[in-house]
């Protein structure tokens, strides 16, 4: 298993970095189980984890984004513009006449 605090300067960490790092340690001495339990995650979490430190040390407790890496039904740029073209042409016109309009195209 990875040593943990090993060469590592917790005033430069974050309040997250420095919880999971405890927390790895508490899996190290008492058990994943037990760890878990104490900071109030799953043992996938922890396990999560620990992993990330093998791999990345300390950057690799950094908290991750969850925003989407891709987004499949994005409206491409050309559709945007051209809504946006009929509904400032027609700024009575609501959603149903603008899409009747374009549809019609």
């Amino acid at each position: 298993m990875c040593q943990p605090y090993a060469g590592v300067n917790m005033g430069k960490l974050n309040d997250q970095q420095k919880l999971r790092l405890r927390a790895i340690k508490q899996a190290e001495v008492l058990g994943v189980t037990s760890a878990a339990r104490e900071v109030g995650v799953s043992r996938l979490t922890i396990y999560k984890w620990i992993r990330r430190y093998e791999d990345e040390g300390v950057a690799g407790l950094r908290d991750r984004s969850h925003r989407p890496h891709h987004h499949p039904r994005t409206t491409t740029p050309d559709v945007v513009e051209e809504v946006v073209e009929t509904a400032l042409a027609h700024p009575t016109w609501g959603c149903r006449k603008i899409v009747g309009a374009l549809v019609e195209r």
